[in-house]
This record gives C-alpha cells, sequence and structure tokens, in this order.
C-alpha cells in the first residue's frame, strides 16, 4: 500500500464521489477513474483516428490497408505532441 496526500477539499470530494459511485474504498473509487480517464483518451484517440482517415478521404477498406500509417501520425500527434 502507498499514501497519497491531498488536501482536504481534494479528501472531501473523494468521500463524497465515493458515496456516489457506491465504491467500498477510496482505492476503488480511483482504480474506477482511472478507467474512465482510459475510456476518454481511447475514445479520443478514435476520434482522431476516424478524423485522419476522414481528411484522407479513405473508406474502411484503405484504413485495413494504410491504417498503419494513420496511426502513426495519431500516435505521433497524441502521445509524442502533448509532452
Amino acid at each position: 500500500m502507498k499514501s497519497v496526500i491531498v488536501s482536504e477539499e481534494t479528501h472531501k470530494d473523494l468521500v463524497n464521489l465515493k458515496l456516489v459511485e457506491k465504491t467500498s474504498s477510496t482505492d476503488e473509487l480511483i482504480h474506477k477513474l482511472i478507467i474512465e480517464h482510459r475510456k476518454r483518451k481511447l475514445f479520443q484517440a478514435s476520434e482522431m483516428f476516424r478524423k485522419k482517415a476522414d481528411e484522407k478521404g479513405l473508406a474502411l477498406k484503405d484504413i485495413l490497408t494504410e491504417g498503419k500509417k494513420i496511426k502513426k501520425e495519431v500516435y505521433e500527434e497524441w502521445f509524442e505532441g502533448s509532452n
């Protein structure tokens, strides 16, 4: 186990959110929040992928053949460009 120090206000927010989300522990709540964050990032990356494909005028067949290139561009823009 590890400890995390948070402000009193953040602690109150976590306790309230824990009740709203009906989680049994703060650890479970934080785990749920991390999962939701990952889902949101994946959704955003998926939207970027679709936008790039549309910009290039690619259909599903094209994406299957050229998808690797688009994925690389999205990855570079999303992960390497956000540092």
